[in-house]
């Protein structure tokens, strides 16, 4: 089995990351150029673009972010190892466990104001799936979805935001299959599944009236980032928190299925962020976690859907 070139995979995690080149090329402590050129060894390499150019950036194709999506999770690995192996670093990094969709669509674009804010903390982050119950014991701080009446024996929590959903699909979707005029229209459609989504599927047929083993049809995707991609790219309809693919519906790369008229789910689903109260004494975590907590409770009193 042959790996990509090493220097090309961080140069493309860093600029996917980032968004740009040029916050890429600072982070890497090298030139814009050079991160240009690993980008074209790597399209190269796998026969595929990765970026388009927009005029705010760079964005990623259906298959960049499909990659991305691929390769995170051996960049947390390697980082996690790296760290535990150096022993005498452990106390000033902050270890922490979330899911594929809030992180790629909430943590990541906020995480640059806490690291400009504190540039000596390093901030590991160790990818869970879906409906994960455990957490990892070297975890500073666990981010997980879960119903009002679930209990975390062991852990403190702190709530973050609510967590209901909204079907959502791109608006060549609707071109495409539509138009999308009552609630039974859902059944005609593609239904986009991860480990999660399909209860909250049952939960909204069950709502709305509809046979809630109708739900169970459709592709399944390992994470919930994969379904809204797949969303994104006009392959069927996802079901989503508002939370995480707000700017999404604000920008109108996706839109609720019955537009403005969509029900939503999930009313006591919450995001919250998990830790064990005797392990977290670490003044860089205690620091993360606040601000974490600040940062969503302001990001809520935001969101208008």
């Amino acid at each position: 089995m042959r790996l990509p070139p090493l220097k090309a995979l961080r140069a493309f995690e860093a600029t996917a990351r980032f968004g740009n080149m040029t916050d890429a090329a600072k982070h890497l402590f090298v030139t814009h150029s050079a991160i240009s050129h690993q980008i074209k060894i790597l399209e190269r390499d796998l026969e595929a673009k990765l970026f388009i150019r927009k005029k705010n950036g760079l964005e990623l194709t259906s298959l960049g972010v499909e990659y991305r999506n691929a390769i995170l999770p051996a960049f947390a690995a390697i980082v996690d190892a790296t760290a535990r192996v150096k022993k005498g670093e452990s106390n000033d990094i902050v270890r922490v466990s979330c899911l594929s969709l809030f992180l790629h669509s909430w943590l990541y674009p906020r995480l640059r104001e806490f690291e400009k804010s504190h540039p000596e903390i390093d901030v590991h982050l160790v990818y869970s799936k879906p409906g994960a119950q455990d957490i990892p014991e070297n975890v500073d701080v666990a981010i997980r979805v879960d119903s009002r009446e679930k209990e975390w024996p062991g852990y403190s929590c702190k709530y973050l935001f609510v967590a209901d959903g909204i079907p959502v699909c791109s608006p060549l979707y609707v071109e495409q299959h539509g138009p999308f005029n009552t609630l039974e229209d859902i059944l005609d459609c593609n239904l986009l599944h991860d480990d999660n989504s399909t209860l909250f599927w049952e939960i909204w047929f069950r709502e709305n009236g509809l046979d809630p083993a109708l739900a169970k049809c459709g592709k399944i995707f390992v994470d919930d980032n994969l379904s809204v991609s797949s969303a994104i790219a006009g392959q069927g309809v996802a079901n989503s928190p508002v939370m995480l693919v707000y700017e999404h519906l604000q920008t109108g790369v996706l839109v609720p299925f019955l537009g403005a008229r969509t029900p939503k789910w999930g009313r006591d689903y919450f995001y919250l962020a998990l830790w064990r109260p005797e392990l977290l004494r670490s003044r860089n975590a205690i620091l993360f976690l606040d601000w974490l907590v600040d940062t969503s409770h302001e990001f809520e009193k935001t969101v208008t859907i």
